[in-house]
């Protein structure tokens, strides 16, 4: 209890800390001018629960990540682009978000980045057990597996922890790691449980990614990621507004039906192909739900937009921007 009302704490009080920031730099597709503004009201979540989205606009030659925690009280907390490291991989980039918010218990030397598809996913175990349990373990460098290895407290050399796609937590009840493994379960999370009287611990994974990109040499990967991590581990420049439910009749709007626990993700490409934004929103629990995407952003021109299931293609629509 004491948790959860530090979350929603903190974001009340940084309602009256938001600021705004201007970023420069036109493209020939996205509308920037009043940019981070636009972004702000790229996605609306009429839920009334927690869910997090993570949004990845892409340019010619870059790409902008932001993430946005929603809570059930419509405040939404923006983290900007300087809060992610990313390194270049065969199939594009590999994003990692700084995760260090103040409600969260993490232990002193845990390297709070993790795959943002992947933190979608924590977030939502986490507030179902009200955050109670401590982060002990997230991104790791080769050193610390390494040293993990010689210490027997793993037999590889090669971890998910590596590309900050596991954590391990410490300090849970029962209740809670039977919570924590059924919803793991719903998420293609692998849950494990090991360790000793005083290193007692639940190890999560993300099966779904590890299993697509354990085969790009992993610690080459992180040993790139490591170098763009900041020691200090805190946010960078959080930006924080509270909205409402904003909507105009010229949004993208997606009506479905769960009848699992779901992730959604809406590409948007344009004619010849190339992705100029990627939005992945959860975790949606069973039950109808809308999302609505401002096409603001965007400019003039037609594009198609993709839409996808807990990671299966679902279909896909074409629309215009005038």
């Amino acid at each position: 209890m004491k948790t959860k009302l530090l979350f929603n704490s903190f974001l009340f009080i940084i309602l009256f800390l938001y600021r705004d920031s201007a970023t420069s730099g036109q493209t020939t597709e996205f509308n920037l001018k009043n940019f981070p503004n636009s972004f702000y009201n790229i996605v609306n979540l009429p839920d009334s629960s927690l869910l997090s989205v993570y949004i990845a606009i892409y340019t010619d030659d870059d790409v902008n990540n932001f993430f946005i925690l929603h809570n059930n009280k419509n405040e939404n907390c923006f983290l900007t682009n300087e809060n992610f490291i990313y390194a270049k991989i065969k199939t594009g980039e590999y994003p990692l978000l700084n995760f260090h918010f103040p409600f969260l218990s993490i232990k002193y030397n845990v390297i709070p980045y993790l795959y943002p598809g992947f933190i979608i996913k924590m977030f939502y175990i986490l507030n179902k057990i009200k955050f109670s349990p401590r982060i002990s373990d997230a991104m790791r460098n080769n050193e610390e597996q390494l040293k993990y290895k010689r210490r027997g407290w793993s037999n590889v050399e090669s971890s998910p922890h590596l590309l900050g796609i596991a954590m391990d937590l410490s300090y849970f009840t029962r209740w809670e790691r039977d919570e924590v493994k059924k919803l793991s379960a719903s998420l293609g999370i692998h849950f494990l449980e090991h360790g000793g009287r005083g290193n007692h611990h639940i190890h999560l994974q993300d099966e779904e990614v590890w299993s697509d990109i354990k085969d790009f040499e992993a610690n080459r990967l992180s040993d790139t990621l490591n170098k763009y991590i900041k020691i200090n581990n805190t946010i960078l420049k959080p930006y924080f507004v509270k909205t409402g439910n904003e909507k105009s009749g010229d949004d993208i709007k997606f009506y479905f039906y769960s009848d699992r626990n779901e992730i959604i993700k809406i590409e948007i490409e344009n004619l010849f192909g190339q992705k100029r934004a990627s939005i992945s929103a959860g975790v949606f629990e069973p039950g109808n739900h809308t999302m609505f995407i401002h096409k603001d952003f965007l400019k003039k021109g037609t594009y198609i937009i993709k839409y996808f299931r807990n990671n299966i293609f679902y279909r896909e629509e074409c629309v215009f921007m005038n």
